[in-house]
């Protein structure tokens, strides 16, 4: 993510760059890290395309807690395929339609297919017709923003400052479906071979791991199927299901040696990886009034900008129905470079932020 924020900034500071006409796209990785960016760090883009891609991903690998509900604020144009290896219809339809029933904007396309981008000349017209018609929505009047970590408590103008660890507001709900883990995996990592499947690793706390699968060993048949290469092992692996006996037998050491064991049973999982409270707020600008509710919110940071409130005026925030701040701001120019040299982005660039304790 660091990665691609940088080379951003880099692209910014070179070229002339509409930063309203910033967009995210990614297939597979790409795309499990597109929905990734639209939950905890979409401020840069004004919409993401999503291919054949997981919205937990980032959750579950990339241990980041991640919230469906956040990408009500950058709309995500998104793909999966009936016939998809990894990431297939059947399984990510409900995690999308449980995103959109948390107010995620989606709009979202089923193809026949596997896990390739052979679709491409039919659907990267429809790609572009929906990037012309989602500039970004730079300061929205509404938004609502969740997160579980402070490194990714900004959106927009809107900003949580702290997380309190205690009871959530009635409104406050987790969207999280849980999955079925049915995939079938063995857990090392091939090296090329004139014949067979060669291990060039074994990751820990996997099948390969628990049969006893080595590094160097090659593997010359699985299941009773004899394997010349990978495409025989995926077939073997298709012709089984978790649970079943899955046996293996590798060369190692110029010898024949039989691996047996059982794959690991159906787990269930949850979509997103919960191991920290959340803070939530709901946020509604209309003139210069803004009206916010919130949930284990112990402060926040509203980054004024010219283009949406009136600063000759008093600005007010409201609380949860509570009076929180009533006063003018000034512009302030550390605020305008530090944002400016921080993204690079001349169309959100506030002039002055309120920072409100709600503890008070």
């Amino acid at each position: 993510m660091t990665n691609i924020k940088r080379q951003l900034q880099l692209v910014k500071h070179h070229y002339n760059v509409d930063d309203d006409r910033v967009y995210l796209a990614g297939f597979s990785d790409g795309a499990s890290a597109g929905f990734l960016h639209a939950m905890v760090r979409p401020d840069d883009f004004a919409a993401i395309v999503a291919l054949n891609g997981h919205m937990g991903v980032g959750s579950l690998d990339g241990d980041l807690p991640t919230y469906a509900a956040n990408m009500a604020n950058t709309p995500v144009y998104a793909v999966t395929t009936d016939q998809d290896g990894l990431y297939p219809t059947s399984v990510m339809s409900p995690t999308i339609d449980s995103a959109i029933k948390a107010g995620a904007d989606i709009l979202y396309r089923q193809l026949s297919g596997t896990h390739s981008f052979d679709y491409s000349d039919t659907e990267l017209p429809l790609i572009s017709d929906y990037l012309v018609r989602h500039p970004r929505n730079t300061l929205p009047h509404k938004i609502y923003w969740e997160t579980g970590s402070i490194e990714f408590s900004k959106c927009r103008w809107l900003e949580i400052g702290q997380i309190l660890p205690c009871e959530a507001a009635d409104w406050h709900r987790d969207h999280n479906p849980i999955l079925v883990s049915d995939r079938i995996t063995i857990g090392f990592i091939p090296e090329e071979s004139e014949t067979g499947v060669k291990v060039g690793s074994v990751s820990e706390k996997t099948y390969a791991e628990k049969v006893g699968l080595k590094a160097s060993d090659t593997i010359i048949a699985a299941a009773g199927i004899k394997i010349s290469n990978i495409d025989d092992l995926d077939n073997a692996k298709s012709k089984v299901k978790r649970g079943d006996q899955f046996d293996l037998t590798v060369l190692r050491d110029g010898k024949t040696v039989e691996l047996k064991g059982r794959l690991p049973a159906e787990e269930l999982y949850y979509l997103f990886k919960r191991t920290v409270p959340s803070a939530a707020v709901k946020a509604v600008q209309i003139g210069n009034q803004i009206k916010l509710e919130t949930s284990r919110v112990g402060s926040v940071k509203i980054h004024v900008f010219e283009e949406q409130l009136n600063i000759e005026k008093n600005i007010e925030v409201f609380c949860n129905g509570k009076l929180v701040f009533n006063g003018m701001v000034k512009p302030d120019a550390a605020v305008i470079l530090t944002n400016y040299l921080k993204n690079r982005d001349r169309k959100m660039l506030p002039v002055a932020e309120i920072l409100i304790n709600l503890q008070k």
